[in-house]
């Protein structure tokens, strides 16, 4: 029988890594998170298809992705508890099936993935072909401002993970110079960028800049969840503080560029403030034993 920690990967017998890629992660339903997050998913999807019927915009229809990568993005910042990840989807979930604005969902994944990269979670290096894939990706989100921000956030997010192991990967540096000019051009030819002067949201501006800054000042608690490559290390809390201050700042830039339509991002806020709260938590916890 396997035991998991905290993150929720099985201390032994793990699953061995997906093939050719040091990024992916299967999925298992032997976790009671991954399970309740699959049932959230699918109940989101039917109640998305049934409003779709009766006539609600076609854009309903991503309201499980919105829930699915909402939990996955603060599995990656906040690795230890499972919780604040399930109420961070459930919320996703409501705001989109209730026809609030949401941000693209390329821009969630992009942001996901660049906080994965960052954390490192996997336990393994990034593969060549994992470099080319991440650079497209940066590349084909950038079809809404927000898109932009995340694609340029997997830019340095590549960079950051050649700094943070010493490296000087030419592949590595090469694909973020590349992904941030792509996801640039393609951005600019797509006419994403607004022609007139930004109309910020001054309330979430704020709330952007204090998570954002909560993430930065603050130290998260030594990460208890190991990554999920066979030799189980430990995560690394200097990774965690970097990945969770790169998605709370890439937060705050989408805020910035988004201007009069950055509703769509209070889920996305709504999660750094989940992340800095349960740390907080923890760390009081923790003080107090």
């Amino acid at each position: 029988m396997s035991t998991s920690d905290a993150s929720g990967y099985s201390r032994q017998n793990p699953s061995p890594m997906p093939f050719r890629s040091h990024i992916a992660r299967s999925f298992d339903f032997g976790r009671w998170s991954n399970v309740a997050i699959a049932a959230l998913v699918g109940a989101t999807g039917a109640a998305a298809l049934i409003l779709w019927v009766s006539g609600t915009p076609g854009v309903v229809l991503l309201a499980p992705a919105h829930a699915f990568l909402s939990w996955a993005i603060l599995r990656e910042i906040d690795p230890d508890h499972e919780w604040p990840a399930l109420i961070g989807a459930a919320g996703a979930s409501i705001w989109s099936l209730t026809g609030q604005p949401v941000a693209s969902a390329g821009a969630s994944l992009g942001l996901l993935v660049a906080s994965r990269v960052v954390v490192r979670s996997t336990g393994r290096r990034l593969l060549g072909t994992d470099i080319v894939g991440l650079v497209a990706l940066g590349l084909v989100i950038g079809y809404t401002v927000e898109g932009w921000v995340a694609g340029f956030g997997l830019a340095i997010a590549l960079y950051i993970d050649q700094r943070l192991d010493g490296s000087e990967r030419r592949l590595g540096m090469v694909a973020a110079s590349v992904t941030a000019i792509g996801v640039t051009v393609v951005s600019a030819a797509l006419g994403v960028f607004p022609e007139t002067t930004l109309e910020l949201r001054p309330l979430l501006a704020a709330l952007a800049a204090a998570g954002a800054l909560l993430m930065i000042v603050r130290d998260p608690a030594d990460p208890v969840s190991r990554v999920d490559a066979r030799h189980r290390s430990p995560m690394d809390s200097g990774r965690l503080h970097v990945a969770r201050s790169l998605a709370s700042l890439l937060v705050l830039g989408m805020v910035l560029f988004s201007g009069s339509t950055s509703d769509g991002l209070i889920p996305l806020i709504s999660l750094i403030f989940l992340a800095v709260a349960r740390n907080e938590i923890e760390l009081l916890m923790r003080k107090s034993q």
